[in-house]
């Protein structure tokens, strides 16, 4: 199971975290088992005895240590095949052998506890729920313990260390019974177990003028701040969530999109911010005398937005929260909502459905207003349709506006929806805080996206196909920013 685990956290900095990626990885696994308790089975039968089990032990060992050194040094070459494809011989090929070999230590233990056959049952049952104890607590650990605080790769070199050391642990028993053989082998196996207690080294990294700042792991995959000579970047788990100026102004273009906010409430004084990343929203909303209460998922995010961002405590309400959950609760109402939450290029679906925007409608004060930030691959992607087909049927008033080079490019999408009128005004009053926001909203206009292209199904939390339309989207994303940021900056 930390296995299974470990893969997503590695594979999905090049595939996305995806339904497509747990899916592959999945299949994988459950091959992998199954042909390991096969294979396993014919084995113990043939030849079972303790040296093979220490020996599969330790071959697994090393097939667990050299997953992070495939994945750097083959994985460029499933990236330029198709998607599912890549997927499957990626998972196949990093996580299968060393499952496989896992796997057989099941049939030979329980050829070893009996070897008899007069408590074969009773032996195979202990085993197994030994065995699945064992995966509960290790998904456990990895999930709420290991993954927010060390990176992927150590945690792989300290479960491949583990089962090492359990391995040698069980031959110098062997070789040495009675309590001095017991005792050298449990020594070895807590010394190969403290590693995982031992905090992995972070290096600073540069090349072709940039230079990673900052990186650290969190619950949501690594925490990775870039700078180069003109601006300041903000990776998530290898994608781009943030970009300033190295004295920071935003430089996303779909930030001054929704700076659009203000001018559709005027007077509106309250916002409910879901997806804090580096904080441009909470600045641009102080900038009109907005407050914000930002919630966000992650506090190793925020904390980074302040350390880096200069994003300041007193300047903005943090919650630390899921935004549906958050939406949940009987408190305040806002004159705006902006959602602007992402895993990747992909948001997250339980924040976009019928269900959710309603939540949303119901936290707003009447006339108030909903921002969501989607990115697409272009104006023809189904998910706009999809997104505006869904606010649509919850409130009067909906518009888009694409920030894109062109119509057919890669690139945001803002939605904006309310009951109450949404035109924009004639005049930016009050003025933009920054001199180019005021240009930019001024050829906002041309920018709204063609009704034709605002139709499509309404997305139910049973019926979300909003991860599957984002997947191609979050591919592509990783694609252009592999063409900006030098290999070595943007992956470990």
């Amino acid at each position: 199971m930390v296995l299974e685990i470990l893969g997503t956290r590695l594979l999905s900095p090049y595939f996305g975290s995806n339904l497509y990626v747990w899916s592959a990885l999945i299949s994988i696994t459950l091959f992998a088992l199954a042909l390991g308790y096969w294979v396993g089975g014919h084995v113990a039968d043939a030849r079972g005895s303790a040296a093979l089990l220490d020996l599969i032990l330790a071959t697994a060992a090393v097939l667990v240590a050299v997953v992070p050194l495939l994945v750097r040094s083959t994985i460029r070459s499933f990236l330029e095949i198709r998607f599912e494809a890549a997927i499957l011989t990626s998972a196949i090929l990093y996580f299968g052998p060393a499952l496989f070999l896992l796997a057989m230590v099941g049939p030979v233990a329980i050829r070893l506890a009996a070897p008899d056959f007069n408590h074969v049952g009773r032996s195979a049952g202990s085993i197994y729920a030994f065995s699945t104890a064992g995966s509960i607590a290790g998904a456990l650990a990895a999930g709420f313990v290991f993954l927010p605080r060390f990176s992927a790769n150590y945690i792989c070199y300290s479960n491949a260390a583990l089962l090492l050391a359990l391995a040698a642990a069980r031959w110098l028993a062997r070789r040495n019974s009675g309590p001095a053989g017991a005792l050298a082998g449990s020594l070895v196996f807590v010394l190969g177990s403290l590693l995982l207690l031992r905090t992995a080294p972070q290096g600073s990294r540069s090349e072709r003028g940039f230079r990673v700042v900052y990186d650290r792991p969190s619950f949501y995959g690594p925490i990775r701040v870039v700078e180069d000579q003109r601006a300041r970047y903000l990776l998530i788990d290898g994608s781009l969530q943030t970009m300033q100026t190295l004295d920071g102004y935003p430089l996303f273009p779909y930030i001054w999109t929704l700076g659009l906010l203000p001018y559709l409430r005027l007077g509106g004084k309250e916002m409910l911010l879901i997806g804090l990343g580096g904080g441009d929203m909470v600045r641009l909303g102080n900038r009109f005398g907005i407050r914000t209460v930002a919630v966000e998922i992650d506090a190793a995010v925020a904390e980074t937005a302040v350390r880096h961002f200069g994003l300041h405590r007193d300047e903005f309400l943090l919650v630390i929260d899921d935004g549906r959950r958050y939406l949940g609760r009987p408190e305040q109402n806002f004159d705006f909502i902006a959602l602007d939450a992402y895993a990747g290029s992909c948001p997250p679906i339980h924040l976009f459905s019928r269900e959710a925007f309603t939540s949303m409608r119901r936290r707003l004060r009447p006339e108030g207003v909903l921002a969501i930030n989607v990115v697409v691959q272009s104006q023809r992607d189904p998910l706009i349709g999809e997104v505006a087909a869904t606010l649509s049927r919850l409130f009067s008033y909906v518009g888009a506006f694409r920030t894109g080079k062109d119509s057919d490019s890669l690139g945001n999408v803002v939605f904006f929806a309310s009951d109450g009128p949404l035109a924009l005004p004639q005049q930016w009053i009050p003025a933009p805080p920054y001199h180019p926001h005021a240009r930019f909203l001024d050829a906002l206009r041309e920018q709204a996206v063609d009704s034709r292209f605002l139709h499509g199904q309404v997305i139910e939390d049973d019926r979300n196909p909003v991860d599957l339309r984002s997947a191609a989207t979050d591919l592509k994303s990783r694609a252009t920013y592999r063409s900006y940021f030098p290999w070595s900056v943007l992956h470990y």
